[in-house]
């Protein structure tokens, strides 16, 4: 319930500044300037400035957003903040003004994970259904293109894209339900429980390998005794979580 926790190292002495969320959590955060977006889990997008730490706006269904759910809170090339929520789509946030864009304009989904505009100013959205990808006017459907695994020949390696980023090399990845996948404009190349990644270091690595409930994923670090020590199941919870958040949302009335 904590919404955001500041830090100032003063000597030695720590100095905690907390502001509390009735009945919600916060989800994400994006600094706007001195402007810190919070994102919440059921209580919609609050505005906090930091420099006053007390000017706080409120932005919830009953003002702006259809969904009081938050996923994702990015900032645009433009100065606009974009909102991904739990089933009420992609809002923008542009000078002063609220503006809301659903399945009927052209997004995959209603739930949107993730929002990235890469050096280009191309738009891709992560959502539970595939990618979207605008290029142009977002109020011109021409602008919009859907990318899922069965248009890009299994390239992407689930429908379900919960984040997406931009490497130094400006080619894109994507995280899905299954494994990650990688799109440099042309082609595209996936890792999944049937194709291994396996990263190694001296200190730590990363591996997604088969298992019997699509992927597993584990994280290796040195273990103090000099062995190397990994979790049986790190994300055992999160991966519970996600579970049952997908069987509720397709019950859900709206996913009908």
């Amino acid at each position: 319930k904590v919404a955001a926790t500041t830090l100032l190292k003063e000597k030695t002495k720590l100095k905690v500044t907390t502001y509390i969320l009735e009945n919600s959590s916060a989800k994400v955060l994006t600094f706007d300037g001195t402007d810190l977006w919070i994102g919440t889990s059921n209580s919609g997008v609050i505005k906090l400035d930091t420099t006053t730490q007390s000017s706080t706006i409120l932005f919830d269904n009953s003002k702006a957003l259809i969904s009081n759910g938050i996923f994702s809170i990015t900032k645009g090339p433009d100065g606009s903040i974009w909102v991904g929520t739990y089933g009420g789509g992609l809002s923008r946030y542009y000078g002063g003004r609220w503006t809301n864009f659903n399945t009927q304009h052209g997004l995959c989904d209603s739930f949107v994970y993730d929002v990235l505009f890469d050096r280009e100013g191309i738009m891709w959205i992560a959502t539970w259904s595939g990618i979207n990808r605008i290029h142009g006017d977002i109020n011109q459907k021409t602008s919009w293109s859907k990318l899922t695994k069965e248009n890009t020949n299994m390239g992407l390696s689930d429908n379900w894209v919960y984040g997406i980023d931009i490497a130094s090399d400006g080619i894109l990845w994507f995280g899905t339900e299954v494994g990650i996948s990688r799109y440099d404009g042309k082609e595209w190349k996936k890792w999944n429980n049937k194709i291994r990644l396996q990263i190694r270091s001296r200190r730590r690595g990363l591996m997604l390998k088969k298992g019997t409930r699509k992927c597993t994923c584990a994280f290796f670090a040195p273990h103090p005794l000099g062995s190397v020590f990994a979790p049986k199941n790190p994300w055992r919870m999160n991966r519970r979580a996600s579970v049952g958040e997908a069987a509720g949302r397709r019950a859900s009335p709206r996913r009908a």
